[in-house]
């Protein structure tokens, strides 16, 4: 399955409202951050039952002649860490004792044994606790009933495979700021007269890596992790031409989104001098799409992309931007819709592509994952930008 991955200006342009650290008000009662405001709101967590039979995604297959493997996310029945510190906060102590880091510990260590003595075979990929409990796991198709079988199991998934979608190169003569997208959304007046810059916030850019040693972002780039290689080292992919018939252009989306979200505007030679929506923003990167042998392009995973916030949620990350989208994935209990829900229940305010246009057209229906996520900030139509600006108040 392919997931596409786009981004636009007007989506990253939301970063600044966000990390700015606004927030649209729907009640004169006050709210200052993301978590009072869902206290105030209706949300409520169920704990799900032991009894309750774990899902399964239809887009696995299940058949028993098929011995082949496949990578899987798994989530298990413990609530992760996010949900039980926000649970706290509201003062519902149910998930306390569930999702400490040793009790999530304890039941993945279980289902590994259990795993175990039913004879699956199964290698360990990715592990998560923070936005969601559950790991993703490479093992034969033929087992995945008998994995949803263990005790442990509250639900099992495909890991999906992104895309990024090339950016259109500029084309102008002379290097300069283009301010107009950025007026459209009023961010002259969000600079200008509230003075709002994104200073002293922490934005995590999940993507493809980051160019940290361009002019515009050295100074805002604080750090990262590159979760497609698993290493510390979030840098953007170099081109590779050493081979004609299967070319790598290299990676650059991540440092385009970076620019857009916090550019400093300080480079003298380019013939674009990219000044960031919240141009003084701390900005974190995490690598999660990365050099594809196979097609010559720039993929990774679900199990990248739920690292990627795993990361940024543990660094503090006060706004997390991911310009991905999923035409065809629309499961608001996806393992990525979680994660991003599970993100903003710590406190984070999570931007995300609202659909993805480049591929299936403005059309109904192409919203998907992780934009399913219903605590997700998404992108809103350009005319509802404006009033969007006047309606917002600001967090402390």
């Amino acid at each position: 399955m392919k997931l596409f991955k786009k981004a636009t200006s007007l989506t990253l342009a939301l970063s600044l409202i966000a990390s700015s650290g606004l927030l649209l008000s729907t009640s004169s009662a006050k709210a200052e951050t993301v978590v009072d405001l869902l206290q105030q709101s209706s949300l409520s967590i169920a704990k799900p039952s032991a009894m309750q039979k774990a899902y399964i995604s239809p887009g696995l297959n299940l058949n028993a002649k098929s011995a082949g493997p496949i990578n899987v996310i798994v989530q298990f029945r413990n609530q992760p860490i996010a949900v039980g510190k926000y649970a706290a906060k509201m003062g519902v102590n149910t998930f306390s004792a569930e999702s400490t880091v040793s009790s999530i510990n304890s039941q993945q260590t279980s289902f590994l044994q259990g795993a175990a003595d039913k004879g699956l075979s199964i290698t360990k990929n990715f592990t998560y606790n923070t936005v969601i409990n559950g790991m993703e796991i490479t093992i034969p198709s033929n087992q995945i009933q008998a994995l949803a079988d263990l005790p442990e199991v509250l639900s099992v998934y495909e890991n999906s495979t992104y895309y990024a979608i090339p950016a259109p190169n500029p084309t102008q003569d002379q290097p300069f700021i283009d301010m107009e997208p950025l007026n459209q959304i009023g961010i002259d007046y969000a600079w200008n007269v509230e003075k709002l810059t994104g200073a002293g916030v922490k934005v995590g850019v999940i993507d493809t890596g980051v160019d940290y040693k361009h002019p515009d972002l050295k100074d805002a780039y604080k750090g990262g992790y590159d979760s497609f290689y698993n290493r510390p080292d979030p840098y953007e992919e170099k081109p590779d031409l050493s081979n004609p018939d299967n070319p790598f252009e290299g990676t650059y989306h991540g440092t385009h989104v970076a620019g857009t979200i916090a550019g400093r505007a300080t480079n003298p030679t380019s013939e674009i001098v990219q000044k960031g929506v919240a141009y003084e923003a701390d900005m974190y990167n995490y690598k999660v799409l990365g050099r594809d042998d196979k097609t010559g392009r720039a993929s990774g995973s679900s199990a990248q992309v739920i690292d990627g916030i795993e990361r940024a949620v543990r660094d503090g990350a006060q706004v997390i931007n991911l310009s991905l989208g999923a035409d065809s994935v629309k499961d608001p209990n996806s393992p990525d819709s979680i994660a991003i829900n599970n993100a903003v229940l710590a406190g984070v305010v999570a931007v995300v592509a609202s659909g993805n246009a480049a591929d299936s057209g403005p059309y109904y229906y192409s919203m998907g994952s992780p934009a399913s996520a219903c605590l997700a900030l998404l992108l809103v139509p350009l005319l509802v930008l404006p009033k969007f600006i006047q309606l917002v108040f600001t967090v402390h």
